[in-house]
């Protein structure tokens, strides 16, 4: 990395909702975050494996939410799993762009699609 970048793991502010993982039937496991800032941006990278022991039998969104120290949300995204493409594993990446700074909380929530 060149003079002024940095980069910092930040994984351990990662929060997951297991009562919602298991109310849709999913665990979200192999959970790796990094915030990284140069001279001209700062970006995140959220990586994560979707499991389900069975079928899944409905659509599911993953939203991946940062909150500053202020808790304040400032940015979201989300992926969709399909139910009729889910084959029991699914790995995704979440990338953010113009991250300011490391944000104090990420949270990850399942919901219906």
């Amino acid at each position: 990395m060149g003079k002024g970048n940095k980069k910092i793991e930040i994984t351990d502010r990662i929060e997951r909702m297991e009562a919602l993982e298991d109310r849709f039937g999913i665990t979200l496991e192999s959970l790796y975050a990094i915030y990284r800032k140069d001279e001209y941006d700062g970006t995140l990278d959220v990586n994560y494996d979707v499991l389900a022991p069975g079928n899944i039998d409905h659509d599911i969104n993953i939203t991946v939410s940062l909150y500053n120290s202020n808790k304040q949300l400032v940015a979201t995204t989300s992926t969709s799993l399909y139910a009729d493409d889910f084959l029991g594993i699914q790995s995704c990446s979440e990338s953010f762009y113009d991250v300011d700074e490391p944000p104090a909380l990420v949270r990850i929530l399942p919901s219906k699609s």
